[in-house]
C-alpha cells in the first residue's frame, strides 16, 4: 500500500469529493470562495474539534468519526436556524493511520456530504504525535428574520426538546463496559446514538419561523437549558418526568437508578432544546409529524433567572447540574 502523504490523501480521497463544487475551485487555490447569501440572509459559522480519547474512542471506526465530525457542526447550524452551505476540514494525523483508515474516513464523509447537501470546500492536513484529531468549520445561511439564539426565549414560552435524551451518554458507558445488564438491541441502539448523532436540520429549517430561543444539547440537557434561561434572563421550570427517554434508557434506569443523573448531565445528545409561544403548538407538532420526529414539551419560562426542577424524584435529591466536560 502507498505511503500515506498529504498529496495522496488529497488527490486520491478528498479531491473526488469536491470536484463538482464550483465555489471550492477544486481545492487548487489557496482559499475557497463562498457564494453570496440571498438578500436578507446572514452567514453562520461553526467550528468543532474532535479528538480521539476526548470526543471519540480509539475503537470507533474512521467511518463513524467522519460522520460525527460533520454532524456535530450541523447540529450547531441547526440551533441557529440555518441551512448548510459547506465546510472546511482539518486533519491532524497521529502517524498511526494507514490508507485503509483514510479510505474508511472519506467514505463516511462522502455519505454525509450527500445526505445533508453540505459540500467540502477545502482544508488542511498535518501530522503530529498524539491523538488523531479532526476539525470541521461549517458554514450556513439564515434569514435574518428567523435567526435562533439561546438568548431569545420569552416569558410564557414553552420549552421543547427533540428526540430522546441520555442515549449518547449511556452509549459511551456501554462501550466502556460500565453498563452490562441490557439486551444487545438496547446496547447497540445506545452505541449508535453516541457514535452517530442525528442533526435536526430539516426540521429546524421548516419550523424556525415559529420559534424564539434555541440551543443544541451537547453538554447535557440541564446545563444547556440553563444557558438558555440565563442568556434570556428568565427562569425555566422543567418537569423532570416529561424529559423524553428511549426504551433503552428506560431499561437502563430500571436496572440502576443512579443513571438518571448521568442522563441529565451527560453530553453528546445533539438534540435541540427550543422555546415557542403556545399559539404555535399545533404548527410545530404538525411539522414534527411530517418529519417523523418526536418532540416533547418539558417546561416553560417565567420571570426570574436560572432553572427550577419540578417533580424531582427522591433518588435525585441533592442533584446538581455539572454538564459534560470535553477537556
Amino acid at each position: 500500500m502507498s505511503r500515506l502523504t498529504e498529496t495522496l490523501i488529497i488527490d486520491k480521497y478528498l479531491r473526488p469529493l469536491i470536484q463538482d463544487v464550483d465555489h471550492s475551485l477544486n481545492i487548487n487555490d489557496d482559499a475557497a470562495i463562498l457564494p453570496t447569501p440571498p438578500k436578507d440572509h446572514f452567514i453562520v459559522v461553526s467550528k468543532d474539534a474532535l479528538a480521539v480519547n476526548v470526543h471519540m474512542l480509539a475503537s470507533d471506526s474512521p467511518y463513524d468519526m467522519a460522520k460525527k465530525s460533520i454532524r456535530v457542526n450541523l447540529s450547531d447550524l441547526a440551533s441557529m436556524g440555518s441551512k448548510p452551505l459547506g465546510f472546511l476540514l482539518a486533519l491532524c494525523l497521529s502517524g498511526n493511520e494507514d490508507e485503509s483508515f483514510i479510505s474508511d474516513f472519506t467514505r463516511g464523509l462522502k455519505e454525509d456530504i450527500n445526505t445533508f447537501n453540505i459540500p467540502l470546500l477545502g482544508g488542511d492536513i498535518i501530522k503530529k504525535e498524539g491523538a488523531f484529531t479532526v476539525t470541521v468549520t461549517a458554514f450556513g445561511s439564515v434569514n435574518k428574520e428567523y435567526i435562533l439564539k439561546r438568548s431569545d426565549a420569552q416569558i410564557n414560552d414553552s420549552l421543547w426538546v427533540t428526540g430522546t435524551i441520555g442515549d449518547a451518554s449511556l452509549g459511551l458507558k456501554v462501550l466502556k463496559n460500565q453498563i452490562i445488564t441490557l439486551s444487545d438491541n438496547d446496547k447497540n441502539f445506545l452505541i449508535d446514538r453516541y457514535r452517530i448523532p442525528q442533526p435536526r436540520i430539516n426540521f429546524i429549517n421548516k419550523v424556525a419561523k415559529y420559534l424564539n430561543g434555541c440551543i443544541d444539547i451537547s453538554d447535557g440537557i440541564m446545563s444547556d437549558i440553563r444557558k438558555i434561561a440565563i442568556s434570556s434572563n428568565l427562569k425555566c421550570h422543567i418537569d423532570i418526568d416529561s424529559i423524553p427517554k428511549s426504551h433503552a434508557v428506560l431499561s437502563a434506569i430500571d436496572n440502576n437508578n443512579s443513571l438518571h443523573e448521568v442522563i441529565l448531565n451527560g453530553g453528546d445528545d445533539y438534540e435541540l432544546a427550543f422555546s415557542s409561544n403556545n399559539k404555535n403548538d399545533n404548527l410545530i407538532n404538525k411539522i414534527a409529524d411530517e418529519e417523523g420526529l418526536k418532540i416533547t414539551k418539558i417546561g416553560y419560562f417565567t420571570e426570574g433567572k436560572g432553572i427550577e426542577l419540578n417533580s424531582l424524584p427522591d433518588h435525585l435529591e441533592g442533584f446538581s447540574i455539572s454538564g459534560y466536560n470535553h477537556t
